[in-house]
């Protein structure tokens, strides 16, 4: 029906294998220009291959119109050289400014000939623009006959430049509006993703230099040393920084138009010996090192291993000197007594057998992180 004035070449659509979809894609992303053309095609940066079901949304910035003059825009798909067609709803607009527009499901929108094949292959896609709305002409001089704009005032309709994203949402998912979307009216806003404190907590004997990050691009770490939430109230992160003393380090990241990220924290403990001393005497029972993973700051006298917050589970080795592996426990869940967690180990191999005095290694690893501590038996 349109193929006489759309002048573009024919192009190819990149197929995804099947289940391996991404919850939702960018379809299109670029600047459009009507210069007196009805249709302007455009090149995709994706694939509608399994996405038919889904919602579709577009983001049109209008940054040049010669006038206040009605026009419309409705996307469309031809396939099957130009016998099969389908096309959006239409949406009007008068002046430059930004429109979101929700384009629905595209096996609702109106068909010419029967259903695309939307795993690809088409013939060409594009916007085309009309005359105030669907039932109008298009907005060229060209060689269309009738459904040519006939009118003398073509100038004050076009030209018209546009930048337009379109994003395809999978069937059951929900629209995660970009961070360039402002007041955008559906979906949810994207999150920032969680700072990472290098190094994650621990001990430290006079100072240690802590580094924040962030993997969302443009955003603001901020964080606290006093305990309190870090908000955008709090200390904005600049460079990294000299802690001296025992503290907990809490961050967030915060992007504009974005949900702010979940806050990390991670606690340094200044003091700490780094080594455990018990004595192991008397009977086989009593015959017993226990020592005790903190979330927080307590006696550097104290068998203390720093707990990583996220920890749910541990376990525990102990070596000798030359690296063998005496004593190595399952994977336990972490059993809470106040604001400790108490663990033990009885002085004996993996055999049974009681070890001598000396000096032995414990390595304890609560979920990513991993301490050792020397061990000295007195008997």
């Amino acid at each position: 029906m349109f193929k006489r004035f759309i002048l573009r070449s024919l192009f190819t659509v990149m197929l995804v294998a099947a289940g391996s979809y991404a919850t939702q894609i960018v379809y299109v992303n670029e600047t459009l220009n009507w210069s007196g053309g009805g249709t302007e095609r455009f090149s995709p940066v994706g694939s509608t291959a399994g996405y038919a079901d889904g919602q579709w949304y577009a983001r049109v910035e209008v940054t040049s119109k010669p006038s206040a003059k009605l026009v419309a825009l409705q996307l469309c798909f031809w396939q099957n050289g130009w016998s099969l067609e389908t096309c959006s709803g239409c949406t009007g607009f008068t002046s430059t400014g930004v429109m979101y527009i929700d384009l629905g499901n595209p096996n609702g929108w109106w068909r010419l000939a029967g259903a695309l094949d939307w795993s690809g292959g088409f013939t060409a896609v594009g916007f085309m623009l009309k005359d105030g709305s669907c039932q109008g002409r298009l907005m060229t001089a060209g060689a269309c006959g009738a459904a040519c704009y006939s009118g003398t005032d073509l100038s004050q309709h076009v030209p018209i430049v546009m930048k337009v994203k379109i994003i395809l949402v999978s069937a059951g998912s929900t629209l995660q509006v970009p961070g360039d979307w402002t007041n955008c009216p559906w979906g949810s806003a994207p999150k920032v993703a969680t700072p990472t404190i290098t190094p994650n907590g621990g001990s430290f004997t006079d100072s240690v230099r802590v580094t924040l990050a962030c993997a969302t691009t443009g955003s603001q770490i901020y964080y606290t040393i006093d305990n309190s939430s870090p908000t955008n109230t709090k200390t904005l992160y600049s460079a990294p920084f000299k802690l001296t003393a025992t503290t907990t380090i809490k961050a967030r990241g915060i992007l504009t138009n974005y949900t702010d990220s979940d806050t990390v924290k991670a606690a340094f403990v200044k003091g700490s010996t780094g080594a455990v001393i018990m004595p192991l005497y008397g009977a086989p029972d009593e015959n017993r090192v226990t020592l005790r993973l903190s979330n927080s700051a307590i006696s550097a006298a104290a068998p203390v291993f720093l707990l990583d917050p996220q920890a749910k589970s541990f376990n525990l080795r102990v070596f000798d000197m030359n690296g063998r592996t005496l004593y190595r426990s399952g994977n336990y869940g972490l059993v809470a007594t106040g604001n400790n967690y108490i663990v033990s180990w009885d002085g004996r191999t993996q055999n049974k057998t009681c070890v001598d005095r000396g000096v032995y290694f414990v390595r304890c690893r609560f979920g990513n992180t991993t301490e050792t501590r020397a061990l000295v038996i007195r008997k």
